[in-house]
């Protein structure tokens, strides 16, 4: 019996390699319990190999065969406790794999209870936004300035929006759901069957309506423009299930256009007409110009447009110094009003008035009107008549006989030898009197100084040469005026 024990050892070290090898598939296929149980094959075949030289060579049972009796049995015994543990694992981790399972499930179900329910709120969303969009909507149509109007397919009014009311004078109640009221609009029967034509061909599916303008009467009998942009209306089966129609009142607009243009003819008659030449310059360069500034210097309208005005002054000195002279006043939005020499494309030189005003001041040199007037002659005359007047000044002043000119108001210059006459300094003691303050009440004669010298003065008005005789019997006055030896004198009209 002694002799057995080794086999039962080897016996039970089997069992726990076969036990080890079951595990291997609850542990799923892990190398650690594979080789656990070569260890154990290994240890059996050990044992039975030390039974064998047992039997061969008997001898006395060492107390070692037991404890590896012991080792065996507990290797059994914890091969099958491991196996109830894995097993029990097995058990746990099947469960939880079905507790996920079904807790995936339930999220699952979740999931598409929550994706309706965000279904159905979005979709209630969407008709309260389709209720407020089509409330916005009708808000919008009847407050828009515009004429908003649709017809059914039958050709009857279904909105008739507050500017159709305004511009057509009826309330919607009084066409809605009627298709007669064009008569009321186009009372020419041509333009209605006309308006007619057009509106059933847009129901059969023609092309829209866009810019055409009408004439239409309104309820209190006054006309108006309306331009039109209308377009067939589509069902949800494709099928035209009627018109929309847009309109613009334009008769204040048109009135406008009219004015505008009439303006702008009375304008284009004044610019071509006008006896001085007007040019709009830009950058220094003319962009317009009428046929009268083109003629002053010299030039075509064609040669004009765009032309620099550098053309027109006769060196780079003059057209510098005319910038330098002009900008800074027209920079402060007045007036630049000169006399400038220019030249024409002959190369005769020419005296010119210029006067011109900055479209905006801050910008002077992107755009100014220029009044354009040729004052060749005009300088020349001007010249004439201050030589003239030299010349009279001189003879006025170096002539020995004393000179007085007045008008029936008074005394207005005289020479010095008048001064001298008088006894008198200086012409403020003498200019605005009258001459009558310089003689005495009568004339030798006995004619009043007063109605003698009016006499005499009107004569002198109409022309006529008026000589005469005077003197004083004051003897304050000087001897040069005594009546003894009194002063001749003469009155002479100077024409104005």
């Amino acid at each position: 019996m002694v002799h057995l024990i080794p086999f039962l050892s080897t016996l039970l070290q089997l069992i726990a390699a076969l036990l080890a090898l079951r595990l291997t598939r609850l542990a799923r296929g892990s190398w650690g319990w594979l080789l656990l149980a070569l260890a154990m094959l290994l240890m059996a075949l050990r044992r039975g190999m030390a039974g064998m030289e047992n039997l061969a060579n008997p001898r006395p049972m060492p107390a070692s065969e037991l404890v590896s009796l012991l080792i065996s049995i507990f290797m059994v015994a914890g091969m099958v406790g491991v196996g109830h543990l894995l097993r029990a694992g097995r058990r746990a981790e099947l469960a939880l794999l079905e507790a996920e399972g079904k807790s995936k499930a339930e999220g699952e179900r979740m999931t598409l209870l929550d994706a309706a329910a965000r279904e159905a709120q979005a979709r209630e969303g969407a008709n309260q936004k389709a209720a407020e969009l089509g409330r916005f909507l009708e808000l919008v149509i009847d407050a828009a300035s515009m004429w908003i109007s649709t017809l059914d397919a039958e050709g009857r009014v279904v909105i008739w929006n507050r500017g159709a009311e305004e511009i057509s004078g009826y309330a919607r109640e009084e066409v809605q759901g009627r298709s007669d009221f064009w008569a009321w609009l186009y009372p020419d029967p041509e333009i209605r069957a006309r308006m007619a034509s057009e509106v059933a061909s847009l129901l059969r599916g023609g092309n829209q309506t866009k810019g055409e303008e009408t004439t239409l009467h309104r309820k209190d009998g006054t006309l108006r423009k309306v331009t039109w942009y209308v377009c067939p209306i589509y069902g949800r089966d494709g099928q035209t299930g009627g018109t929309l129609a847009v309109g613009h009142d334009v008769t204040e607009l048109r009135g406008t256009q009219e004015d505008l243009q009439r303006t702008r003819t009375i304008q284009n008659l004044i610019l071509d007409n006008s006896a001085m030449g007007i040019a709009l310059v830009r950058n220094r360069s003319f962009q317009w110009m009428n046929a009268r500034g083109a003629e002053i210097l010299g030039l075509s309208l064609q040669e004009a447009q765009g032309s620099p005005t550098r053309n027109v002054y006769p060196d780079d000195a003059s057209y510098e110094a005319f910038a330098k002279a002009a900008y800074p006043v027209m920079a402060k939005g007045g007036y630049w009003d000169t006399r400038w020499r220019l030249r024409k494309p002959s190369g005769n030189l020419f005296w010119c008035r210029l006067v011109g005003k900055a479209l905006d001041p801050e910008h002077v040199e992107e755009g100014g009107v220029w009044l354009i007037e040729d004052i060749t002659t005009k300088m020349a005359v001007e010249s004439a008549l201050a030589e003239s007047e030299e010349r009279f000044r001189g003879a006025f002043e170096g002539t020995q006989d004393a000179l007085i000119l007045l008008t029936p108001k008074g005394i207005f210059d005289c020479n010095h030898q008048a001064l001298r006459l008088f006894g008198l300094e200086d012409k403020s003691e003498i200019l605005q009197r009258s001459l009558k303050d310089f003689c005495p009440s009568r004339q030798p004669g006995g004619e009043g100084s007063e109605e003698g010298l009016g006499h005499h003065l009107q004569s002198a008005l109409v022309g006529e040469f008026v000589h005469f005789q005077g003197g004083s019997e004051d003897p304050e006055v000087p001897d040069g005026r005594n009546p003894r030896h009194g002063p001749r004198g003469y009155f002479a009209h100077v024409p104005a």
